[in-house]
């Protein structure tokens, strides 16, 4: 992340890989008057950071521009809101692993919306393998909806959804051969026909 002084002047202050801790999704942004952020805000911005907007433009620039003594309007180079999800992670962790590995997600959505899945590999880091299984179900405790492909990524995934509820998405490598089974980074995209969806939400057994 790089903040700006409102000249078109930027300063890297933070930097980190793209691990389980993932980038995408809602973010806020707050100014404080003092280094420990215990008064209110002086200035606020959320925003969004997409997968689709992360690989064209990298890394985040936040702009700070006082309006008053101790207050700032903060802008910055991502949209405001999300219309779309998206979430990395790493299948296949361990390398004697003897189970397939299995990765499960999880997100909120209305009836009647059309989603639109998508598996792809993460190219920022490395894999061996092409297949795995993709899968959409739910919402819990329901077989209303039950979707999956299995073959080599990218892989998609197109569906209406049933009724409200919580709805799961699973990434797995059950019944693939130890030779063709994906093993690496990946990331899972979301776009619904109602942009109401802007988080998709881990389990605890994603890496």
């Amino acid at each position: 992340m790089a903040v700006g002084d409102g000249l078109g002047r930027f300063n890297e202050f933070y930097r980190a890989e793209i691990n389980f801790l993932s980038p995408f999704g809602p973010w806020e942004c707050a100014a404080y008057p003092d280094p420990i952020c215990f008064a209110s805000s002086t200035g606020r911005r959320r925003f969004c950071i997409k997968e689709s907007d992360f690989s064209s433009k990298g890394s985040v620039r936040i702009t700070l521009t006082e309006t008053e003594e101790h207050h700032f309007r903060i802008t910055t180079n991502y949209p405001l809101t999300c219309d779309s999800a998206s979430v990395n992670a790493f299948l296949g962790d361990r390398p004697q692993q003897s189970k397939p590995d299995r990765d499960t997600f999880s997100f909120s959505d209305t009836e009647g919306d059309e989603v639109i899945l998508t598996l792809k590999k993460d190219g920022a880091v490395g894999h061996i393998g092409e297949e795995a299984t993709f899968r959409l179900r739910g919402p819990r405790g329901s077989a209303s909806l039950d979707e999956f492909r299995t073959g080599k990524l990218p892989l998609e995934i197109t569906a209406n959804i049933p009724t409200s509820g919580d709805y799961e998405i699973v990434v797995n490598q059950k019944g693939i051969t130890d030779d063709l089974r994906y093993r690496g980074g990946y990331i899972i995209t979301l776009d619904t026909s109602l942009g109401d969806v802007d988080e998709i939400v881990p389990s605890r057994d994603v890496e």
